[in-house]
């Protein structure tokens, strides 16, 4: 497998645009008829499904904004790991907005349950802070190189 930099660029020049869109689903902007879906995980799911096959072959990355799915509790988590892997499947680069940064135990947990193969996410890439420092920085960076991930 391909360093992440090296799969990012192969599909920027496969769709020809260097451009990540981001997945933020404001509850309130929904589409109307995803908007009268009766459970908030599936919303969340039609929703993202829409957008990513609107996306395909035109942009390379997408990059779903955490805090819009966590906000639905454990439905929300389920609609965001649905997404990724269906992101995934299709061919994007998944980069999760989550900003993720602490200390180091916990960014170790935060870099596994984002990044790794064997976490939750498996996402491409995550956003993280770096205001708290190397430490809390070093987890992820350790898993991308591990992992062929990107941060």
């Amino acid at each position: 497998m391909n360093h992440f930099g090296e799969r990012l660029l192969l599909q920027v020049h496969a769709v020809g645009n260097p451009c990540c869109v981001g997945l933020d689903p404001h509850s309130n902007l929904l589409p109307k008829s995803v908007q009268a879906l009766p459970e908030v995980g599936h919303r969340l799911v039609s929703w993202g499904t829409g957008v990513l096959d609107a996306l395909r072959g035109i942009v390379p990355a997408v990059k779903p904004q955490v805090a819009f799915y966590e906000a639905h509790g454990d439905r929300g988590v389920w609609a965001l790991q649905h997404t990724v892997k269906e992101a995934r499947r299709l061919g994007f680069i998944v980069v999760l907005d989550a900003k993720r940064s602490d200390i180091g135990s916990t960014a170790r947990a935060y870099a596994h349950a984002t990044l790794h193969r064997d976490g939750p996410m498996d996402a491409d890439s995550v956003t993280v802070s770096p205001y708290l420092g190397p430490e809390s920085l070093a987890p992820f960076l350790d898993v991308c190189a591990v992992q062929q991930k990107g941060s």
